[in-house]
């Protein structure tokens, strides 16, 4: 049996990453507000719109700190280990992922490192390239298994791209059109996006059952406020 973690140096590296993309982030909305302070005297409702981006603000610092606190303790946590049975990928905040020699469908090596695919779709588990000694973890796992040549992605994975167009080009559509058929298709490109693309990444064993569950709740609720405010566009309701 042998286990893999993260070394203390490259926990500190992956910190100073996220705290610099939280950072720039935060920069962002600050630059929003201020611009819309000094060189937009005209806009309407202007102690709304303070009221709304100082909100976002102060809750961009408070995600910002947790998200670096959570990321800190996966990453400090963050273990693999290898028998001659299992594959065992452990971290805070996840349930532990456990793969079988004899599920394993695919491995194959990837620009971050290596991606360990089982039998059923939301058994993924992925090995970074930044845990010491990862020659040896890679050896260990080519003993169990040959690795493939390239990683089969899901659907939502490989074209994750196109949900972000289906998204964008959804809000856009509801808000720069008042054709019928563009509000419409702006509603499915939406429901699709939140169906297809949101619901297959929450399939991950990454999540427990329970935020699974609740993601899947939280889903069918925002569909059907979309379907409903898409029917009340229509209809010119609102």
């Amino acid at each position: 049996m042998a286990i893999y973690k993260f070394s203390e140096e490259r926990i500190r590296d992956m910190k100073r990453r996220i705290i610099r993309r939280q950072v720039i982030i935060f920069a962002v909305l600050v630059a929003m507000l201020c611009y819309f302070y000094f060189y937009r005297d005209d806009a309407p409702n202007r102690m709304e719109m303070y009221l709304i981006f100082g909100v976002l603000i102060i809750y961009s610092a408070w995600s910002s700190i947790r998200r670096i606190k959570i990321s800190v303790d996966v990453y400090k946590s963050f273990e693999i280990e290898i028998n001659d049975l299992h594959i065992v990928r452990r971290q805070k905040h996840s349930p532990d992922l456990t793969l079988s020699v004899f599920e394993i469908a695919r491995m194959a090596e990837t620009r971050g490192g290596i991606v360990v695919r089982g039998e059923s779709p939301d058994a993924v588990m992925v090995i970074p390239d930044g845990l010491e000694n990862f020659g040896e973890l890679e050896k260990q796992l080519a003993a169990i298994r040959t690795f493939d040549e390239t990683d089969e992605k899901s659907f939502h994975e490989q074209f994750w791209w196109l949900g972000m167009i289906l998204l964008l080009g959804g809000i856009a559509g509801f808000y720069l059109s008042d054709n019928k058929i563009i509000m419409c298709i702006s509603g499915l490109s939406i429901l699709v996006f939140m169906n297809v693309f949101v619901r297959g990444a929450y399939r991950n064993r990454l999540y427990s059952d329970e935020r699974r569950k609740r993601a899947n709740f939280t889903l069918y609720v925002l569909s059907f406020m979309i379907l409903a405010f898409t029917i009340l566009k229509v209809i010119g309701y609102i």
